[in-house]
C-alpha cells in the first residue's frame, strides 16, 4: 500500500557530529509532533552502509511509500548524487501524483519540504530562492546544544512543518490511486544527475495555501 511513511528525510550523511545529531534530533523531534496527527512513522536512510543492504530498492521504494520528502540543505547536498537522486525522484512523484489529481487539491502545497541546515545565499540554487519557501531557522542549531525540542523557535518550525505533512496526507489519501499504489516494484528514474543539476531544481513553494 501507498503512503506508508508520514515522510522520507533526505540528508547528506557525514562522519560528524552535526549532521548526525541533527538527522537524530529532528528525526525524534517532528516524529513526536507527527503522532498526535498520524501513525505513520518518518523514513530516514540509517542503513545504507550495512553490508547486504539493497539500499537502490529499498531507498527507491520508500520514497515512493512516503507521504512528502524533507530535504535537509547544507551546501555539499547537490554534489552528493544520492542526495540529487532522491530529490528528482520525489519531484518525479509528485508530478505524477498531480497527474492523477482532476481537482489540483494540492493547490501551491509542494512534496519537498527544505530544511535548510547550513548556507545560505549563493549556497542556495537560484530555483529554491526565487520559487520557494524554506525553512532556515535550524541554522542555529549547533552541537552544544542539541535538544530541538527544548527550543522555542525550533519546535514552532517543528510544528508549522507537521500540520503540513498532515495537510498533504489527507490529500493524498483521498486520491485512490495514489493511497493504494503499490511501490514494491517503483525504482530510481533513469535521469542525466549532472544535467538535472544544471537546471537547478524546480520546485513548488511548501508554505502556500490551497
Amino acid at each position: 500500500m501507498g503512503l506508508k511513511n508520514a515522510c522520507f528525510i533526505s540528508y547528506a550523511h557525514g562522519e560528524g557530529q552535526l549532521m548526525k545529531r541533527f538527522s537524530e534530533e529532528f528525526n525524534k523531534a517532528l516524529g513526536d509532533e507527527l503522532e498526535p496527527y498520524m501513525d505513520k512513522k518518518i523514513y530516514i536512510d540509517s542503513q545504507r552502509l550495512l553490508p547486504g543492504y539493497q539500499y537502490n530498492k529499498a531507498l527507491a521504494r520508500a520514497i515512493c511509500e512516503s507521504v512528502c520528502m524533507v530535504a535537509v540543505i547544507v551546501p555539499k547536498y547537490f554534489e552528493h548524487d544520492y542526495c540529487v537522486k532522491e530529490l528528482a525522484t520525489m519531484e518525479a512523484i509528485e508530478n505524477d501524483r498531480r497527474t492523477c489529481m482532476t481537482d489540483d487539491a494540492l493547490g501551491d502545497r509542494g512534496l519537498i519540504i527544505p530544511v535548510v541546515l547550513r548556507g545560505t545565499g549563493e549556497y542556495i540554487p537560484d530555483k529554491i530562492k526565487n520559487n520557494i519557501h524554506y525553512s532556515d531557522v535550524f541554522v542555529k542549531f549547533d552541537t552544544s546544544f542539541c535538544n530541538i525540542s527544548r527550543n522555542r523557535g525550533f519546535m514552532i518550525e517543528i510544528r508549522k512543518i507537521a500540520k503540513l505533512i498532515f495537510d498533504i496526507y489527507n490529500v493524498l489519501k483521498s486520491h485512490e490511486q495514489i493511497a493504494n499504489k503499490d511501490c514494491h516494484g517503483f525504482e530510481f528514474p533513469n535521469f542525466d544527475i549532472a544535467e538535472w543539476k544544471q537546471k537547478q531544481i524546480t520546485m513548488s513553494p511548501f508554505w502556500g495555501a490551497k
